[in-house]
């Protein structure tokens, strides 16, 4: 294994790989800011799905800020680019990525 990139972007929760070998796509969460001491963890309520080229790292989109996520989920992959997040109360949020206006 060797590294190919490395970010600044925190997340309590697995990653997901997307897309075909051509164009992967990287799915994290992000809970932001700085955290000294580790204390954000405690603190933080609000993350955003951000998709990266999984080659480059570079950042393709990001979510709208969405309620802090269950730790230790997946973002989930569903049919026609649909992703799904699961919030920690229990809400199934549906994230997609939609072409800028030009």
């Amino acid at each position: 294994m060797r590294e190919l990139w490395r970010v600044k972007q925190r997340t309590l929760n697995f990653s997901t790989l997307i897309g075909s070998s051509t164009q992967r796509v990287f799915l994290a969460t992000d809970i932001g800011g700085p955290c000294p001491r580790m204390i954000c963890l405690k603190q933080y309520n609000k993350e955003v799905v951000v998709f990266r080229n999984a080659a480059t790292g570079q950042e393709i989109a990001r979510s709208s800020a969405l309620p802090k996520m269950t730790s230790g989920a997946l973002l989930t992959p569903g049919e026609h680019g649909v992703i799904y997040y699961l919030g920690i109360a229990g809400s199934v949020y549906q994230v997609t990525v939609k072409a800028a206006a030009r």
